[in-house]
């Protein structure tokens, strides 16, 4: 009995740094853990900035709008920062330019970037890499399922009407307005949550922790 309290004690303690609150610099102990106990990498946040900066850059070349999503604006509509233990970029296109694939040929051939996977399980989706940094592009219109709640992305359309205007690095970028942020992540995605574990008991008490701390 004693053994279990302290074995829940030492996870809680591991866990209990580990909100998203915009602090680059506090230690986090989880680091020191093995990467199968938890699904997040630590994006490196300099290089995300110069990524963000390279894919402004690049998307306004071919005349492509996009917006910053999930995870990636989540942390910019909160904080105005990266979510300090996200483990990629996200961004979405509203309907398939013509030109997209010219956009990824480019990115791929000229950028240094590569190609990680394409179209996921049926999914409009394409996954590239640089720095060591996933960006994860998630090409939403009607009548087709989207990654980003694994449903129907004429559900997520009526959130993406109104975006928000952010500068980084004096650039302009879009990202979606508050209700987008209830739809995708639920009533309480203003909260920072803790890392998310994947085996048992960890998850079982990442559980109970999100649900009554």
């Amino acid at each position: 009995m004693y053994l279990l309290l302290i074995v829940i004690i030492i996870i809680i303690i591991i866990n209990i740094d580990l909100y998203w609150t915009g602090d680059k610099y506090s230690f986090k102990l989880q680091n020191l853990l093995p990467y199968k106990f938890f699904k997040k990498v630590v994006i490196n946040i300099p290089y995300a900035y110069k990524l963000l900066d390279e894919l402004h850059t690049i998307f306004s070349k071919h005349k492509i709008p996009f917006y910053l999503s999930e995870g990636t604006a989540l942390g910019f509509f909160r904080n105005n920062d990266f979510i300090p233990h996200d483990d990629d970029i996200d961004i979405g296109i509203i309907n398939k330019p013509k030109n997209l694939y010219i956009l990824i040929d480019d990115l791929l051939n000229n950028y240094g970037f590569t190609l990680n996977s394409i179209n996921v399980y049926g999914y409009p989706y394409i996954q590239i890499r640089k720095y060591n940094i996933n960006i994860d592009i998630e090409v939403v219109r009607t009548n087709q399922k989207c990654i980003s709640k694994m449903e129907s992305c004429n559900k997520l359309l009526p959130y993406l009407k109104k975006f928000k205007i952010i500068f980084i690095n004096n650039k302009k970028f879009h990202i979606p307005t508050r209700k987008y942020y209830e739809y995708i992540y639920g009533k309480n995605w203003y909260k920072p949550k803790y890392y998310k574990p994947v085996i048992f008991p960890l998850n079982i008490i990442y559980k109970i922790i999100n649900t009554y701390v």
